[in-house]
């Protein structure tokens, strides 16, 4: 499998060779509950993103090549 991770170098400068940690989950909630789809740091409780230097909130945009027949859109 190949990703294609766009970072945005000006906020979070890495280099060729950095190693990073990659988190994807379907919540920022630590207790699991789906959130409302808008993140607001200043929301109440303890959140996932609390854990990271860097965090990018959205949704997967593109995949690209043989996915196996797996449904993209359960991504």
């Amino acid at each position: 499998m190949d990703l294609i991770l766009d970072v945005n170098t000006m906020l979070y400068p890495v280099d060729l060779g950095d190693k990073f940690r990659l988190v994807i989950a379907l919540t920022l909630r630590e207790d699991g509950v789906p959130d409302d789809g808008e993140y607001n740091p200043l929301g109440s409780g303890p959140s996932r993103a609390d854990q990271f230097e860097y965090v990018m909130y959205g949704k997967v945009y593109r995949i690209e090549g043989d996915d196996g027949g797996q449904d993209s859109s359960r991504l």
